[in-house]
């Protein structure tokens, strides 16, 4: 058996991916993701707004940050995603060989 190598890849359209929220809480980035597995979210931070959502057949991550009501800085935790196989999908390998000329 032949492990398969996935990949994951954030599109954040030639943007910088560090943003700031804004007072009023509204801002946050949405990423596109490539994949050739099933990509799903580990983990995050639970003071952020995190989805995974499909859009006319891409895949989309979103993260918001809620208002911060205080003076001081936040810190957020990352946000982890991770790739699984999808069950649906089956791999196979057909090897032939033509037979030696008399």
């Amino acid at each position: 058996m032949v492990a398969a190598t996935y990949y994951l890849r954030l599109d954040g359209k030639n943007e910088d991916s560090q943003w700031v929220a804004e007072a009023d809480g509204i801002n946050g980035t949405a990423y596109a993701i490539t994949s050739n597995g099933t990509p799903y979210i580990v983990d995050y931070d639970s003071r952020l707004y995190v989805d995974l959502y499909e859009e006319d057949g891409d895949l989309y991550l979103s993260i918001y940050a809620p208002e911060n009501a205080g003076t001081e800085e936040i810190n957020y935790n990352p946000v982890i995603l991770g790739i699984q196989e999808n069950d649906a999908v089956r791999r196979q390998v057909a090897v032939s060989q033509k037979a030696k000329s008399a």
